[in-house]
């Protein structure tokens, strides 16, 4: 009896435990949206056109659907409490005269999306 006693015990500390360290799986999120002008990612520009956008919750990849060219960055950004309703981009005009995106929501993300400059 107390063998089984001492077992249920030792599963009762060590389950949680376990659950703690297994990494969160995150669900594979893309969308697709057409750029009508080059935009500035960062560093990185995009020409304009049909781009298919894929977030894993670490990467974020810009496929452009004619050339098949991709555009990987690090997934960053704060932490949403819901998922994006739509898939939004917020865009402006540096000192430079080109327009890059300072954040992006991706439909079924729960992150905000910023690219470095």
């Amino acid at each position: 009896m107390r063998k089984v006693i001492l077992a249920l015990a030792i599963v009762t500390m060590v389950v949680p435990l376990i659950a703690q360290a297994q990494p969160v799986a995150h669900k594979k999120i893309s969308d697709e949206m057409t750029f009508a002008t080059d935009l500035k990612f960062g560093s990185h520009v995009l020409p304009a056109g049909h781009y298919r956008i894929d977030c894993d919750h670490v990467k974020i990849r810009f496929t452009n659907i004619a050339t098949g060219k991709t555009l990987e960055l690090p997934c960053e950004g704060k932490e949403l409490s819901d998922k994006a309703k739509t898939t939004e981009l917020y865009t402006e005009v540096g000192a430079d005269g080109v327009r890059y995106v300072a954040k992006m929501y991706l439909r079924g993300s729960t992150v905000e999306h910023v690219f470095a400059q």
